[in-house]
């Protein structure tokens, strides 16, 4: 009995023991995780307090740069008070800094100005930035400049800056990155300093201003070529447009965008190049990140223009950096024009047909060059999707003189339009050769139009809504019905320039079309001009989406050939998108 209750005994103080021991394992193991959380905790800490200390020096930096910028930048305009007010379409920036072997400089103020047409010199102003703050070299470069360039200094069309010494910070110890020596970061970090000088001194001289370097050469007309292709996109929202491909080259923008830029690249100029920068400028604006890259091209391209063939060469051989050989050529500065080139708005394109030689329908869309494909077989599309709905620059017929509470069918059976479809052209209105065979079926190019005009060969239109739509005539007709709003579009910026439209007019009825049909003439012109449309003008047409039934008797009723070139078009489109 004692030994059982000794050995009783034991058991319990030995499971007291063991219950004792991993309370304290587990108590010591808790602790060593606390004492390891709170480690990171401090360290994390530290981090941020080290990172916001950067991130206010990096502030403090930047805002006295920025006041030394402006005041040299004062500094230097204050002595040209006499040209501070001369306003021209153009202003054309070339830096231009010592050189061990060879300048190009007169060279290439040679291109620039020889091309130059009398009226065109007085619309720009070239200005030469001399980068150098050597008091003796910058007064020999003015002087040679003086000589050889006496007219057009005096003439105000070359200008000759160079900055204060003050103005470059101390450059010894900026930090090395992507590779690049020191000497190459120093190089590249006083260029960013240099273009933002120049930029910022050149804006209120001009409604465009050009980047150029001091060794390229032009080509003949230039001038009008950038100054007619900027007024062509006048109602874009373009922020550079692209005249060569080369670095920063050929690069313009916009007077009022110049405060942003040089802005956004005082923050990066120790951390990046120029070129570099700029891409980084259109990705902040444009990009989403929860969307693809694909999707961010697009949108940066829309900001971003490209124009071809380039317009300037490089030719310098030996760069501003000392050592360093450049054989740098744009490959399209020679190359012959192939396409027309033109901008179309944001879009998703893609084809099922095998592209040759790289020539890709993106290429084409972008304008950058033409669309080339092979084997074509029955059932191969191009696809554009719009990021964007897009409007109906013009009208390209029109019918007026009929009462509005007359049908649309009526009236189009009753136009020129019906006659010559029907009655001259067999129900052919566009040439026959530019239709496609789809699955054996000949689909034509043709109208679109809403539920109230009759199906044709040359006019197709939705599935009416009081019937049972299988899918894929569903998705044909919400796919119409989205297409046919540019055509909404369309009547809503007509109606909305011309408010005549949109009223009673106390005139003779015999006059009312010529006055409709000069509105829809103005209106074309309008368009093809670009001028500007304000969002606050557009009417829309709450008619819109309502159902709209079939007229029947009023035209001729749907032959079989309407029928099967829809349901082909339907089923075809259903195809595409799965």
């Amino acid at each position: 009995m004692r030994l059982r209750n000794g050995t009783v005994a034991t058991a319990f103080v030995f499971i007291t023991s063991f219950l004792s021991l991993s309370w304290y394992t587990a108590w010591q193991n808790g602790k060593e995780k606390l004492i390891a959380y709170q480690r990171e905790f401090h360290a994390l800490k530290e981090r941020l307090r080290i990172a916001e200390h950067r991130t206010l020096q990096r502030s403090s930096e930047l805002h006295a740069i920025l006041e030394q910028f402006r005041r040299a930048v004062t500094e230097v305009n204050g002595s040209r008070d006499a040209l501070s007010n001369f306003s021209v379409s153009i202003v054309m920036g070339i830096p231009t800094v010592k050189r061990k072997v060879k300048s190009y400089l007169s060279e290439t103020l040679h291109s620039l100005i020889d091309k130059l047409s009398p009226e065109e010199k007085l619309d720009s102003v070239i200005i030469v930035f001399i980068g150098e703050t050597d008091l003796e070299y910058v007064q020999n470069v003015v002087g040679i400049l003086e000589k050889e360039f006496s007219t057009e200094i005096g003439s105000g069309l070359v200008e000759v800056i160079s900055p204060p010494a003050a103005y470059y910070p101390d450059m010894t110890n900026l930090k090395e990155t992507f590779g690049d020596s020191k000497e190459r970061v120093r190089w590249r970090t006083k260029q960013n300093l240099d273009y933002c000088f120049l930029m910022m001194y050149a804006q209120r001289k001009g409604i465009y201003y050009i980047q150029l370097e001091d060794d390229i050469v032009a080509k003949q007309n230039y001038f009008s070529t950038i100054k007619n292709f900027a007024l062509q996109l006048s109602s874009e929202e373009w922020m550079i447009l692209e005249f060569s491909q080369l670095g920063f080259i050929g690069k313009m923008f916009q007077a009022p965008d110049i405060t942003l830029i040089v802005e956004f690249i005082f923050m990066f100029y120790k951390e990046k190049p120029i070129d570099w920068l700029l891409d980084h400028i259109l990705w902040v604006k444009v990009c989403n990140p929860e969307k693809d890259a694909k999707h961010c091209d697009r949108q940066k391209s829309n900001l971003r223009i490209r124009f071809r063939p380039s317009l300037f060469q490089h030719v310098g051989l030996h760069s501003s950096l000392a050592g360093k050989i450049q054989k740098l050529t744009d490959k399209d500065f020679l190359k012959p024009l192939l396409h027309k080139i033109h901008v179309n708005p944001p879009a998703e394109v893609s084809t099922s047909l095998k592209v040759y030689q790289g020539h890709t329908l993106e290429k084409t869309y972008l304008g950058e060059d033409f669309f080339w494909a092979i084997t074509p077989v029955a059932g191969d599309y191009i696809l554009f999707k719009f990021d964007k709905p897009v409007h109906v620059e013009s009208f390209t017929d029109v019918f007026i003189g009929w009462p509005g509470r007359s049908h649309d069918a009526r009236v189009l059976a009753n136009s020129d339009l019906y006659s010559i479809a029907e009655d001259k052209l067999g129900g052919w209105l566009f040439p026959r050769e530019k239709s496609v065979i789809v699955h054996g079926v000949d689909i034509p190019v043709h109208l679109i139009g809403d539920a109230a005009y009759p199906l044709q060969r040359w006019l197709m239109k939705g599935y009416t809504q009081h019937v049972h739509l299988s899918p894929e005539q569903t998705l044909y007709t919400h796919a119409l019905s989205s297409a046919r709003m540019a055509v909404e579009n369309a009547f809503g910026r007509l109606k909305g320039r011309w408010r005549c439209l949109m009223k009673r007019n106390d005139v003779d009825l015999k006059i009312m079309p010529d006055i409709v049909a000069a509105c829809c003439i103005l209106h074309n012109i309008c368009e093809i001009q670009k001028e500007n449309f304000l969002p606050e003008w557009n009417v829309h047409d709450h008619g819109a989406g309502v159902t709209v039934h079939d007229a029947p008797g009023l035209v001729g009723g749907h032959d079989a050939a309407s029928e099967g070139i829809r349901a082909t078009i339907a089923a075809n489109l259903q195809t595409m998108l799965q």
